[in-house]
């Protein structure tokens, strides 16, 4: 009977404690010099991003709605919701590195966009590089919660007994 109470209180805190997962971006430079830009999202993130575009390049198109990207002033500001992936394309693009932050709005973490194949490297809560740190604003009470609800969930069908 303990088992199973105690396997419901590990799924429940496994399903609830967000995994910190980053944003990675791969290029698909073409030969006419565009470039497909792709951008991984970890499953259940609510992310916003912003992608530093080099000098001379400009966005003509995004998969995401017009509503949830702007492009100005040479940076790429996006705003995802539940998707896995989001692209966009460049023009112009001779040389330089696109760099880009992000902020996940539903866990509160944040890092850099790492290109694809390399380590995500620090996640953090309290900044990134180009951001301002900030506190995670209810997460911890949330989590907290979470984990006296499944150790009172886990005592009660501990505590009942069938005859």
């Amino acid at each position: 009977m303990y088992q199973r109470a105690l396997l419901a209180a590990i799924l429940l805190l496994v399903l609830v404690l967000p995994a910190a997962a980053g944003i990675t971006r791969s290029v698909d430079q073409g030969a006419d010099g565009t470039a497909t830009i792709t951008l991984v999202v970890p499953a259940g993130a609510i992310p916003g991003i912003t992608e530093a575009i080099p000098e001379g390049a400009e966005v003509t198109s995004c998969s995401l709605p017009a509503a949830q990207w702007q492009w100005s002033g040479g940076f790429l500001h996006l705003a995802v919701l539940d998707e896995p992936e989001v692209s966009y394309t460049l023009t112009g693009i001779t040389d330089g590195d696109i760099t880009g932050t992000w902020v996940d709005f539903s866990s509160g973490s944040r890092g850099v966009v790492t290109p694809e194949g390399e380590d995500h490297g620090p996640v953090t809560t309290a900044g990134a590089p180009g951001l301002p740190a900030t506190p995670r604003a209810g997460s911890w009470p949330a989590v907290a919660g979470c984990i006296l609800a499944a150790l009172a969930s886990a005592g009660y069908l501990l505590g009942r007994r069938s005859p």
